[in-house]
């Protein structure tokens, strides 16, 4: 009995060091991986707020890191523009890689007014979509800024009465 019991427990004990030793080739791996994964992407808009005139052709520029790294084999480099107040009317166009981690676009705003611009850039198992806001030509923010706000705040005076009206109900059946 006891020499059939032996190459069991060999064979046992070669089992149980093979999976301690992979596990631990695992934690090496994930080790390198948490390294690479402490790495962000970083995507920052080179072009100024007031960088564009109405009908005239201008570059809207992001660079794009990965760490200290530029980007310049990002998957996607998607320049997303609307009217601010209209995103449903939004365009989006590729960005081209210029040069050290620099995507650009090159863009004619037709009209005068505050545009919004999301640049969706996926890169590096990553994807980030910073949104920077253009005035183009000589607008006035607070027009705009107006126009949201009386907006929000009806819906938010809206919103206000319905939670009154439940605040009564629920104290009305107590």
């Amino acid at each position: 009995m006891l020499k059939k019991l032996i190459p069991v427990l060999v064979l046992f004990f070669f089992i149980l060091s093979g999976c301690g030793n992979a596990s631990n080739e695992e934690s090496n791996v994930s080790g390198s991986n948490e390294e690479e994964g402490l790495k962000t992407l970083d995507v920052e808009f080179l072009t100024e707020p007031n960088s564009f005139e109405p009908g005239q052709e201008g570059t809207i520029q992001v660079k794009v890191l990965h760490g200290e790294e530029n980007v310049e084999d990002a998957d996607e480099v998607l320049f997303e523009i609307w009217e601010k107040g209209n995103k449903e009317d939004s365009i989006k166009i590729e960005g081209e890689l210029n040069e050290d981690g620099i995507y650009n676009l090159t863009h004619t705003f037709e009209d005068e007014g505050l545009y919004e611009v999301t640049a969706h850039v996926t890169a590096r198992a990553s994807h980030m979509m910073p949104t920077k806001e253009f005035n183009v030509g000589s607008v006035n923010e607070e027009d705009y800024v107006d126009e949201e706000h009386d907006h929000e705040s009806e819906e938010n005076h809206e919103h206000d009465n319905e939670s009154e009206e439940d605040h009564v109900h629920d104290h009305g059946g107590h």
